[in-house]
């Protein structure tokens, strides 16, 4: 997909539109005038792609697979494809066969990757507070 880069006519409407959504969560009318409320993944999906516009930033929107391979999974989770491996053969992360390859729903690699980033701040808080009362800091 080309990615699109807001014109600079468009700038105090888009700066307009991120207010906007920042303040409350918008409708759309269809043909007869009668309000439909977005879903809450479409408006924050929505919310993302103007922000990134009014910072001046060319958007593209690509569809993501339900089903990873372990190269794409390694990729979202950051980590090297043989400690993916590891991971898959502890079973902290589910996946299916797929003849002879597994496959990681994009699901489960994002809850995985926010679990560990959220025990990594834990982990660092905890640092922090035992730095602080040893006086180290």
């Amino acid at each position: 997909m080309i990615p699109t880069f807001p014109p600079p006519a468009e700038t105090i409407l888009l700066q307009e539109l991120d207010v906007m959504l920042m303040a409350e969560m918008p409708q759309l009318l269809d043909k007869s005038g009668r309000a439909i409320a977005l879903p809450e993944s479409v408006y924050e999906a929505l919310r993302c792609l103007v922000s990134l516009m009014v910072a001046g930033q060319s958007v593209s929107i690509v569809a993501q697979p339900q089903y990873l391979s372990c190269q794409q999974a390694a990729e979202v989770l950051g980590c090297s494809r043989p400690h993916l491996y590891t991971l898959l053969d502890k079973g902290v992360l589910a996946y299916i066969k797929v003849g002879r390859h597994r496959r990681i729903q994009l699901a489960d690699a994002i809850a995985y990757k926010l679990g560990r980033n959220s025990e990594q701040q834990q982990s660092l808080l905890e640092l922090a507070a035992l730095i602080k009362k040893l006086g180290l800091s």
